[in-house]
């Protein structure tokens, strides 16, 4: 009798806690809708109708993508289950306020009942990842120097608003095939924390973004390491590694497995395939790879000397 009682009692504690941890989920959801409510008129929310999807592209942990169209425009229609928002509201907000020739276009989101449709510029080319590996696109030295270019280019527009991109890696950057031109992608990860006290918003929730967050191959030190929050510097990390591996067509570091990466960190090994390096690119990536935050080369600087590198009226017709 008496271990019965115990056991009821048991079963109400926890049946207490599980009630108690659905009404936190609820309070925390309501808050974030409050938040993005500021850029709800925003959003271009399109009828049920108006994105068609066609076949599929690509997928994974992200979601999945098809091309697709849009009042006749050519769009990539990524899918977001409706549970999914808002912890992830900030995919659809932070491109809201991004406008820059080497960043990809969000042009409508479809609300259904049981997904939210996301229809972005359509590049017709690949990302990164699949030119290097499957060379599927040639991409020569000229052409990497530019994506190299135009990718700083993005990063330092967004540094400049206070955005934290936290995974920057080759598959998230996109390529087109005909003019080889670079667009950077997927804000799924992304911070902009220092971003919404102008808006009067609270910098706390999921709806800032995760505080450390990314794709461990490419994560700097002091976020994989040491659990330190994403910076603009952390950003430049990653960027450094997707550079060499981009001029030396092999990934960054030599690993049995991809979670191995912290033993090098916490040697602080250089990343291997810098060994194999072009001298004359060495400038480039070997100063956004420094252990030390602080000691990075930021995005301006990035620019500034990629910009020497490169015959800009070749490509773009002017020079600036």
């Amino acid at each position: 009798m008496i271990i019965n009682r115990l056991l009821q009692k048991k079963r109400e504690k926890e049946e207490e806690r599980r009630a108690e941890e659905r009404k936190m989920k609820v309070w925390k959801q309501r808050k974030t809708l409050r938040s993005s409510a500021v850029f709800g008129s925003k959003i271009p929310f399109v009828s049920e109708d108006a994105i068609q999807i066609k076949e599929f592209i690509d997928g994974g942990s992200f979601g999945r993508v098809h091309r697709g169209s849009y009042q006749g425009t050519p769009v990539a229609v990524k899918k977001m289950p409706v549970g999914e928002y808002p912890s992830k509201s900030l995919e659809l907000i932070i491109p809201l306020y991004l406008s820059h020739p080497h960043i990809v276009r969000m042009i409508a989101v479809c609300r259904k009942e049981h997904e939210i449709l996301i229809a972005s510029e359509y590049i017709h080319g690949a990302n990164l990842e699949q030119i290097l590996h499957t060379q599927c696109l040639k991409l020569n030295e000229e052409d990497k120097t530019f994506v190299a270019l135009e990718i700083g280019m993005a990063v330092e527009y967004i540094h400049g608003r206070n955005i934290i991109h936290q995974d920057i890696k080759p598959a998230n950057i996109l390529v087109s095939e005909r003019s080889k031109t670079a667009y950077l992608t997927d804000w799924g990860l992304a911070n902009m924390k220092d971003s919404l006290a102008q808006f009067g918003i609270s910098a706390s929730g999921s709806f800032c973004g995760p505080r450390v967050a990314g794709t461990p191959l490419y994560m700097s030190p002091e976020v994989l390491l040491h659990d330190k929050r994403c910076t603009a510097m952390s950003d430049m990390w990653s960027l450094g590694l997707t550079y060499l591996e981009m001029f030396t067509g092999t990934l960054p570091w030599t690993l049995n497995n991809p979670f191995a990466v912290t033993g090098v960190l916490l040697k602080q090994e250089p990343p291997h395939a810098l060994a194999i390096l072009q001298p004359h690119l060495t400038e480039i990536v070997e100063p956004l790879v420094k252990y030390e935050p602080q000691s990075r080369m930021n995005a301006t600087a990035l620019v500034t000397r990629l910009k020497s590198k490169v015959n800009l009226v070749k490509k773009y017709g002017y020079e600036w």
